[in-house]
């Protein structure tokens, strides 16, 4: 039962910027320059998130063992076999349909690391009577990227520090894919296939938000 936390994550990259662009009331580019009217009082920012993926564990949805313990603690898992990591057939597997790969008709993986196939599902086989021996939290799903932009601009009243803050942010600028974890039960006709990428709102597609916000 030795494992990996649900929450590890081997690597893991953030970073902050924001840039003042020099322009405007006492920097570089002042006055009634055009170009310092135009650029006056812009900032532009941004973060960027970068982690490695979290573990799973690949338990069954049936009482293998036959020890009734029930599915909550997750106790019985299949045999490992081979590789999960290692894409095509398993000789050696009890299934004849993991003796060919999917484009062959059969279940092994073409490839690993792909939506379709995060893993190999024939390097998982059943332990009929047993718990099985696949360990705790031993795979890891996938991981997370993420871009944000922040572009605002500040429009002060007079000499004192009230001013009026116009705010355009992006987040998730690049709209990429941040993919959830992969069916990881063993009796399931999609094992192995990432089949969500914001299930729990946590990691949303493209989004632009514009706020006005007044300092004081």
């Amino acid at each position: 039962e030795g494992g990996l936390s649900n929450f590890h994550a081997r690597h893991r990259f953030g970073t902050c910027v924001l840039y003042q662009l020099p322009a405007g009331a006492g920097r570089r580019w002042s006055g009634r320059n055009p170009l310092a009217r135009l650029a006056g009082n812009w900032e532009v920012g941004g973060i960027v998130t970068l982690q490695s993926g979290q573990p799973f564990t690949v338990n069954l949805a049936v009482d293998q063992s036959g020890t009734g313990a029930g599915q909550i603690e997750a106790s019985d898992r299949p045999d490992v076999i081979s590789d999960p990591y290692r894409a095509g057939p398993v000789p050696s597997h009890p299934n004849p349909a993991c003796h060919t790969t999917a484009a062959q008709g059969g279940r092994a993986a073409d490839l690993v690391g792909d939506p379709a196939s995060w893993f190999n599902p024939c390097a998982f086989a059943a332990a009929p009577g047993r718990f099985g021996n696949a360990g705790r939290n031993a795979l890891i799903g996938p991981g997370l990227a993420n871009v944000d932009l922040l572009v605002l601009r500040d429009f002060p009243f007079g000499g004192d520090r009230r001013r009026l803050q116009l705010r355009f942010e992006l987040f998730n600028l690049l709209n990429h894919p941040n993919f959830d974890l992969p069916d990881r039960v063993f009796d399931s006709p999609t094992f192995g296939r990432v089949l969500s990428a914001n299930a729990f709102g946590s990691k949303p597609p493209r989004q632009i938000q514009l706020g006005l916000k007044y300092i004081f």
